[in-house]
């Protein structure tokens, strides 16, 4: 069984690793089709619905 030291250091893992996750994937671009949603959002245009 795991010291309460060895779950907080892992736990401490955990958050960087999820932390430079989350970094690195809000500093990516949107794809062109969610721009395309936004902007039709913006002047409002229906969006088709889309039954999947």
């Amino acid at each position: 069984m795991a010291s309460e030291k060895q779950k907080t250091d892992i736990d401490e893992q955990i958050d960087k690793n999820l932390k430079r996750v989350y970094e690195q994937t809000s500093k990516e671009a949107l794809p062109d089709k969610f721009l395309d949603l936004i902007a039709k959002l913006k002047a409002g245009e229906e969006v088709p619905q889309n039954d999947e």
